[in-house]
């Protein structure tokens, strides 16, 4: 009997448990939906930006909170405003989020002593839309508000003295930035997962009861990202990336960008003329990477990106014809043409390498380049209108080694501003090689084959446009000695000859004669800057070893001072 009236009350307590249980949970969700639709009544009257929770549920016993279908977006008023070019607003931003979980809560801690620590945050399938217009993006008329009414360190927690966070994951989640005028996407990023550290919530100094979002000791992580592009063809992966809000830095490791099928399927896929991309890098450290204008206006601002380890192959079909159709611009005017909005103030690439080869399904000999030791430094990469004004312009200075064995250093200068597209292409080279190094890089090519002597330096420099390419083309070499062959590659005995008899053995002269090519080239637009540079080059090379070859103006001016200084010596 003791036994049974024993069971009757700890069932009688077990139940009033439960209904207490079931009681709080329904009184818990029925207050908190009373207070966020209060928040969510605030924020939406400002009509600016609308706020929308689906529905919730709070486990008290477990200590969890479940928030589905979060979302902030502009409303239709505040959009049509920014759509007809009328708002301060440089991009305006929408945000849906399918899920938002809430695990370890500390309510005891929270009710006795207003200490919330929060064990884990997970964020499934959030997307983050940035919104541009060409009339907002480009119009200079209106002021532009260096703040925006959407920040995402600008959400309010109240009722609490302290809040702490261990753990923040995001999974499947995914960046745009579209043109609405358009209806075109300019940038789509997704990924699988993210883990964030250093979130810490202070109190807000003008009311202690609320609390914001620190971001200054923010850090993202991402670990072995791997996403599958164009059609399947491609991956892009990395072993982690780590980025610190306090620092401005990105840092990342084993970036790749390589082809998940071979070659020959990629090259096939197309009935024109296409090249594949392998790429290969051990590290880039981004800095001065500035979070706020990216999410506040769409505009990518980076100080600095240091590449190191850079391994390129780039191999192309030659066995189809080109795409005649489909013109490429220089890079200036590429940038220009660009609709996502980047300023990076310098990019430093060092220790990287870079193989071109071109193929056919038929035996052939094709040109195949290998530059090592490349060393580079680009400056004022951008596509932003109002830095673009005189005085600006997108310079590059590369220096490598062909084949490994000749060294070359070039500089290119390439304003933004001037309509007629000039810019200017100059380099040298100082080392002493045997032209038999010299032999496999311009045979291919050209169709000269230099059988002895010794090549020590070149120099050129040359203006360019998008359509031609003129300037000067010295190559300083001793006992040359040239052969000479036919587009079948046989030789040309009778060229060969000539060739070796009125070309000059050596340049300088023993009279100090020195021989200056003219270094001309009309671009194929279909084509890219590599191609015109590199044929400009070659032309500048066939001047100097073609006994047909033309010579600049100013190697005809110093040809006539020498005859008029050979007639005055004989008179």
């Amino acid at each position: 009997m003791k036994n049974n009236k024993l069971l009757r009350i700890l069932l009688g307590i077990g139940i009033i448990f439960l209904f207490l249980g079931v009681f709080s949970h329904f009184f818990v969700n029925k207050t908190v939906e009373k207070y966020l639709n209060s928040e969510l009544e605030v924020l939406n009257s400002r009509n600016e930006y609308l706020y929308h929770i689906g529905d919730f549920d709070i486990n008290i016993l477990g200590g969890s909170v479940i928030f589905n279908d979060f979302q902030i977006k502009p409303s239709a008023s505040y959009f049509q405003l920014f759509d007809e070019g009328l708002s301060s607003e440089p991009a305006l931003k929408e945000l849906k989020i399918d899920k938002i979980s809430i695990k370890g809560i500390g309510i005891s801690n929270l009710l006795f002593n207003k200490n919330l620590h929060i064990r884990e945050i997970k964020v499934s399938k959030p997307t983050f839309k940035i919104l541009k217009h060409p009339l907002n993006y480009i119009s200079d008329s209106l002021p532009k508000s260096d703040k925006s009414s959407f920040y995402l360190d600008s959400i309010q927690i109240r009722t609490a003295k302290k809040i702490t966070l261990s753990e923040f994951e995001i999974t499947d989640y995914e960046l745009q930035v579209l043109d609405i005028a358009n209806n075109d996407t300019i940038l789509r990023y997704s990924g699988k997962d993210m883990i964030i550290d250093g979130i810490e919530l202070d109190p807000s100094k003008i009311n202690p009861d609320y609390f914001y979002f620190n971001t200054e000791k923010l850090l993202f992580k991402l670990e072995k990202q791997k996403i599958d592009l164009n059609g399947g063809f491609y991956s892009v992966g990395l072993e982690d990336l780590v980025y610190d809000h306090k620092t401005q830095n990105i840092l990342i490791h084993d970036f790749s960008y390589t082809p998940k099928v071979d070659y020959a399927q990629i090259m096939s896929a197309s009935k024109y003329s296409t090249e594949v991309y392998n790429l290969q890098m051990a590290t880039m450290d981004v800095n001065g990477f500035d979070l706020n204008p990216l999410i506040h206006s769409g505009i990518l601002v980076i100080d600095n990106i240091s590449i190191d380890g850079l391994n390129a192959e780039i191999a192309k079909d030659k066995s189809k014809p080109n795409d005649t159709k489909k013109l490429k611009l220089l890079p200036q005017d590429a940038l220009q043409k660009l609709k996502f909005p980047i300023l990076i103030a310098s990019i430093n690439i060092q220790n990287s390498s870079l193989n071109y080869s071109e193929q056919e399904k038929a035996p052939k000999d094709l040109l195949d380049l290998h530059l090592t030791e490349i060393n580079s430094y680009i400056t004022n990469v951008t596509s932003l209108k109002d830095t673009t004004l005189r005085n600006k312009s997108l310079d590059i200075a590369f220096k490598t080694h062909i084949s490994g064995e000749f060294p070359i250093e070039t500089e290119l200068h390439m304003p933004y501003h001037l309509a007629s597209n000039n810019f200017t292409f100059s380099g040298k080279s100082t080392k002493a090689v045997t032209f038999d190094e010299f032999n496999s890089l311009i045979f291919k090519a050209i169709n000269i084959k230099i059988n002895g002597g010794t090549l020590n330096g070149l120099s050129w420099k040359a203006k360019g446009t998008s359509e031609k390419m003129e300037g000067d083309f010295t190559m300083f070499y001793k006992d040359l000695e040239v052969e000479l062959y036919r587009e079948d590659k046989s030789a040309n005995k009778t060229l060969s000859w000539f060739a070796n008899t009125v070309v000059p053995k050596s340049n300088p002269g023993n009279n100090g004669k020195l021989f200056v090519a003219t270094m001309e080239f009309e671009r194929v637009k279909y084509k890219g800057l590599g191609n015109y540079l590199w044929k400009s080059l070659l032309s500048g090379i066939v001047n100097s070893l073609n006994p047909l070859g033309k010579s600049s103006e100013k190697s005809s001016q110093n040809s006539k001072k020498t005859r008029k200084k050979k007639a005055k010596s004989k008179n």
